[in-house]
């Protein structure tokens, strides 16, 4: 775990409708969709959280998404900052179940 005061951490709120927690893991797979309603050639192909995800590691970092208070998506990254941090090469792999460990907020009840 990175210290406190080495991380920057930054939490973007929405008041959408949100992701069920049973879908949080499954969209950061590629090509992974919530919405198969959307018209797909406007509405992405599904790789955009897999793509951040997989940066946000490389870095030694972390995404986690929760429900918001109040209703709608908390995320919340986390990244490392200062001087002697590993390079990526030298990060450890995070598991599936580390990156779901932060997956959960009082609100999810």
């Amino acid at each position: 775990m990175i210290p406190e005061a080495a991380r920057a951490i930054i939490t973007v709120d929405d008041e959408g409708p949100g992701i069920p927690r049973t879908e949080r893991e499954k969209v950061f797979e590629p090509f992974y969709r919530i919405e198969s309603s959307r018209d797909p050639d406007t509405g992405g192909v599904g790789l955009g959280l897999s793509v951040t995800r997989s940066i946000i590691w490389e870095h030694g970092g972390d995404i986690s998404l929760a429900t918001r208070k109040g209703g709608g998506l908390s995320v919340r990254l986390e990244l490392p900052f200062g001087p002697g941090l590993n390079s990526p090469s030298q990060q450890e792999t995070r598991s599936a179940g580390e990156a779901q460990k932060s997956d959960v907020s009082p609100a999810d009840d």
